[in-house]
């Protein structure tokens, strides 16, 4: 079930696109399930929906070249139709309807993540914002998500199979003798990792190593490793790659009382919530 158009083009691999062709708010409706509890407080969903809104039209033709704005996965936000909605989230979504989060003037980039271990984390530590990173994505202390159930967690590897999944990722990496966190940023995530093996030392981002084992196995860069014979062992706290709102952060925060506008300034300091429109887009 879904609301809007459904549009069949052949693309340029000379395979279907099904694309659903549907308004920014309703659009907002069929992720919000996906990516926030309906169960959670009102105005932890109607921050999410104002970042979600603002994150959603400031990446419009993110893939036009493949005809159309928006994945439905995580790569941009996981969107469901009808089936990603519900009552309450809907609720969360009207009632902000055309609110955006803007920066002198401009829509921010309006990063989320589950959960910030205690401190979110500058951007430029994840991504390559490092020329002029803004000031609304640097980390700051977010005590605020220690009661999720993923505050902290535990994983272990083997060392064959780290090494066969860093080598799917594109590193000619055999036997390998320790790895190192060679760089942390102030939030006390890994930025920088040196792998030693049989051929040398091999240096790679954090993120990227997160990436390539497995972002659902290693959930956040924020971890220290125990070398445990064949194996090695992960364990860290939070969830994602910290930057930007955290969920269980905003949950608690509404819990306390604030505001969803207070909420979204929290994480994104220096931020405006303004109206972009006051009917639907399209």
């Amino acid at each position: 079930r879904y609301r809007g158009n459904i549009i069949i083009l052949l693309n340029r691999n000379h395979r279907i696109n099904v694309i659903n062709e549907i308004g920014i708010e309703d659009y907002l409706c069929g992720i919000m399930k996906s990516e926030i509890s309906p169960l959670w407080p009102m105005d932890a969903l109607k921050a999410q929906a104002v970042v979600s809104r603002t994150y959603t039209i400031k990446n419009l033709g993110k893939y036009k070249e493949e005809g159309f704005d928006l994945s439905c996965k995580t790569d941009c936000q996981v969107y469901a139709g009808v089936a990603g909605e519900s009552k309450k989230t809907n609720i969360a979504v009207k009632e902000t309807r055309g609110e955006v989060i803007t920066y002198r003037g401009e829509l921010i980039n309006a990063f989320f993540h589950s959960n910030s271990g205690g401190f979110t984390e500058d951007v430029s530590k994840v991504w390559s914002m490092r020329s002029n990173p803004p000031p609304y994505l640097r980390g700051r202390p977010s005590p605020y998500c220690k009661n999720s159930p993923h505050y902290n967690w535990t994983f272990r590897i083997s060392k064959v199979d780290m090494e066969e999944a860093l080598r799917r990722g594109g590193y000619s990496i055999r036997g390998i003798k320790k790895i190192k966190v060679s760089k942390r940023s102030i939030s006390g995530r890994a930025v920088k990792l040196y792998i030693y093996h049989t051929k040398g030392k091999t240096e790679i981002q954090a993120n990227k190593f997160r990436m390539l084992i497995g972002a659902d196995r290693i959930r956040s860069t924020l971890f220290k490793i125990k070398d445990i014979g064949r194996s090695f062992e992960f364990s860290g706290r939070g969830w994602g790659h910290g930057v930007g709102l955290s969920q269980w952060g905003a949950k608690e925060l509404a819990k306390r009382g604030y505001n969803y506008k207070d909420i979204i300034k929290f994480y994104f300091p220096g931020t405006k919530v303004e109206k972009l429109y006051s009917t639907s887009m399209e």
